[in-house]
């Protein structure tokens, strides 16, 4: 939403060096196109966008065939200090990243050249110290560059592939991280995907390779549990950034760890050995611990698996392990969100109505996520009545509640009304009626 109108726009690059940003119906947003005059110069990569500066607006970042990095505002006029100009031999055709890798709340720009370096720059335009890194000497990247903690220091990681068949991982400092760069047979120009791959609460790096293999690596860095990391990779437009993991949690000899994977929580446990069955507890919103299951058996590596999938969205849950017929040993978890998973619009009660009604909704995403959410009344011509909701949520369910009146306070007069919600880009509509 570059014109901060609650509408997406789209955003595109094209060849001649020019920069669209479109509005729905296909016109262009106010101070757009954006024309880069550099002459033979192109512009073969994928735009980034985020809030670069900390200003509340988004930026647009892009670079071109001539070896400039593009910085422009929301309303398409150059940020202060930018474009960047690298080297006159290099050109870029892979896309930036985006993250705050100095955790000053603003954006760094990870730019991937073609000349064997990595740059990075800061929101004013000047490199960050230790960068440019150089991740080859003779060969280039088609890689965009991402951005993840992969060896668990809760400090960013920048991973790279390149051309030659290397996976390049510097820390922030600039340093490689222990065992990088990786040997690989052949050109590495896919993006690399981090996530935890076999669910064991480890990261692991993913990329394909033009040898035509898929290289998978594990890594000691742990996994962040609650929802997926953002990898960095064309911007973060919604600032979710990524969740610290607070490790295992332990009580005595016992331990667990916990993750909710398709609307399910999945709890590990590691148990006191010698006490074979054991009892779970769950409450729901801070209400009383109720019994869950009855006479869970330990495995012979003193663990308990359980996955609850009576779980419902958008509530918090916990959850109490306790030893079957004694009392002296038991172990609580800490709060565990589920998080939604999809856009509802609910049918509003009571319907037909007067004076008022109650609107119903979700929105999809755990407590620590936000997507912005729009809440409308239209009458049977399509006018807009009233905005009931118009700003960011985290996930989970909400209730509004609509008097009959419109932005004036003006009582509107009887008949059919429709509610539409949207939020992520999908759009839903419930029909009501109003009588006097």
């Amino acid at each position: 939403d570059i014109d901060e109108d609650n509408v997406m726009e789209l955003i595109v690059c094209a060849p001649d060096d020019s920069i669209y940003c479109l509005n729905s119906d296909g016109s262009s947003a106010p101070g757009w196109p954006v024309y880069i005059q550099d002459a033979g110069a192109n512009i073969s990569a994928s735009p980034v966008v985020g809030d670069i500066d900390g200003d509340g607006h988004l930026e647009i970042v892009v670079q071109n065939s001539a070896a400039r990095v593009f910085g422009l505002n929301h309303d398409g006029t150059s940020m202060s200090g930018w474009p960047k100009w690298v080297y006159s031999n290099t050109s870029f055709t892979a896309s930036c990243a985006l993250a705050d890798l100095t955790g000053d709340g603003r954006l760094e720009v990870v730019v991937p050249g073609m000349d064997g370096y990595c740059y990075i720059f800061k929101y004013n335009g000047s490199s960050l110290t230790n960068w440019p890194q150089q991740y080859s000497d003779g060969s280039y990247t088609e890689s965009s560059p991402v951005v993840a903690d992969i060896d668990g220091d809760n400090s960013l990681d920048i991973i790279l592939g390149c051309e030659d068949g290397t996976l390049n991982a510097w820390n922030v400092n600039g340093e490689f991280l222990p065992g990088f760069p990786i040997k690989v047979g052949s050109f590495l120009r896919g993006t690399p995907v981090v996530q935890d791959l076999d669910l064991d609460g480890d990261l692991e790096i993913a990329t394909s390779c033009w040898d035509q293999n898929v290289y998978v690596w594990d890594l000691d860095g742990k996994y962040h549990y609650g929802y997926a990391q953002w990898n960095g990779f064309h911007g973060n437009i919604f600032n979710t950034g990524w969740k610290e993991y607070k490790g295992v949690t332990a009580v005595g000899s016992l331990a667990y760890t916990s993750k909710v994977v398709n609307g399910k929580v999945r709890l590990d446990f590691s148990v006191m050995p010698g006490i074979t069955s054991w009892d779970l507890m769950r409450s729901s919103e801070g209400g009383a611990f109720e019994l869950l299951a009855s006479e869970l058996r330990s495995s012979e590596a003193n663990t308990i698996e359980y996955t609850d999938v009576s779980v419902e969205e958008g509530l918090t849950y916990r959850y109490k392990l306790k030893a079957h017929n004694v009392d002296n040993y038991s172990l609580e978890t800490n709060e565990i969100d589920v998080p939604v998973a999809h856009v509802r619009l609910y049918q509003n009660h009571p319907n037909p109505f007067n004076p008022s009604t109650t609107i119903e909704f979700t929105v999809p995403g755990g407590r620590s996520d936000r997507d912005f959410v729009l809440l409308n009344i239209y009458d049977v011509s399509g006018a807009r009545v009233k905005t009931l909701v118009s700003k960011a949520l985290p996930g989970g369910r909400y209730e509004v509640s609509w008097d009959g009146t419109n932005e004036h306070g003006e009582h509107v007069a009887s008949g059919i009304y429709f509610a539409r919600l949207a939020s992520r880009g999908i759009k839903a509509v419930r029909k009501m009626v109003l009588i006097r």
